[in-house]
């Protein structure tokens, strides 16, 4: 569930892993990590990594609520004090969970085309459902259907610094990373990353205010002139229900829904 970055060849089964082996391994991986500009690996008290391949990872959460996420791994765990390595349950893969100083991720290094493309990591603790969001990222939603954890959207690079072809797919409580790796002239090893933190409003919608200011500087008069009319219209609207005693209209998608109509005012503004 998360992203992919730049990691060299050398992948070496966990549960062959010398100390200095097992060393090697996350050095390549935090590489990875800090070429896509990922948070590095750090000591967290919140996070319970898994000593076996068959133990859940476990991020606690303010309020006292928990996930946790089960990985395709095998074996004892070697690494570090804040990176557990594993051999994957599959063909030419290593699995790693790593805390960082918000959250909880797993590194997968795929250094084959034997490799398969789907990855499988099921959610669980507090988590009853799962909602996938318009950047490719999840939230996680309490029995409530409060969102109290999300999953930043998927990256992939091979070692070469190409991107890879990734997405994440939800089916229930189990997130599935697809790396599309053998598509393409791609470079091993490849490395990607899902990535768990707690749910925070403020970076929930800077996804679409990023979004929204990018088609704004791009396109101008169009898209500026679609949103501030999808805006005015809709407190107009909610106005005159209002006074009638109806409920609010709401932008569907909310904030995605103005970088929709956004898009589509750069379209038109084009003929």
């Amino acid at each position: 569930m998360l992203a992919t970055a730049m990691t060299a060849a050398c992948v070496v089964p966990a549960s062959a892993l010398a100390a200095d082996s097992s060393t090697e391994v996350v050095d390549q991986l935090d590489q990875a990590a800090a070429v896509e500009q990922a948070a590095p690996a750090a000591a967290n008290a919140a996070v319970e990594l898994p000593s076996t391949g068959a133990d859940n990872a476990a991020l606690s959460l303010p309020g006292g609520e928990m996930l946790t996420m089960g990985v395709p791994a095998d074996g004892d765990a070697s690494g570090t004090a804040d990176t557990a390595v594993f051999e994957g349950t599959a063909a030419s893969t290593t699995l790693a969970v790593q805390s960082t100083a918000t959250g909880l991720r797993a590194l997968i290094s795929i250094d084959a085309p034997a490799a398969p493309e789907r990855y499988t990591f099921p959610i669980g603790g507090d988590v009853v459902s799962l909602s996938q969001q318009a950047d490719g990222g999840v939230v996680a939603l309490n029995a409530d259907g409060d969102p109290i954890a999300q999953l930043a959207a998927p990256w992939a690079r091979d070692a070469n610094g190409r991107d890879v072809p990734t997405r994440f797919e939800v089916e229930g409580t189990t997130v599935v990373q697809v790396v599309e790796h053998r598509g393409g002239d791609f470079a091993y090893g490849i490395t990607a990353d899902p990535w768990w933190n707690p749910f925070s409003w403020s970076i929930w919608r800077s996804g679409p205010a990023r979004a929204l200011g990018s088609v704004l500087s791009r396109c101008g008069a169009g898209a500026l002139k679609t949103t501030l009319g999808l805006g005015a219209g809709t407190v107009s609207v909610n106005i005159v229900r209002a006074a009638r005693g109806l409920s609010k209209l709401a932008v569907p998608g909310y904030g995605w829904g103005y970088v929709a109509v956004g898009v589509a005012g750069c379209v038109e503004n084009q003929f």
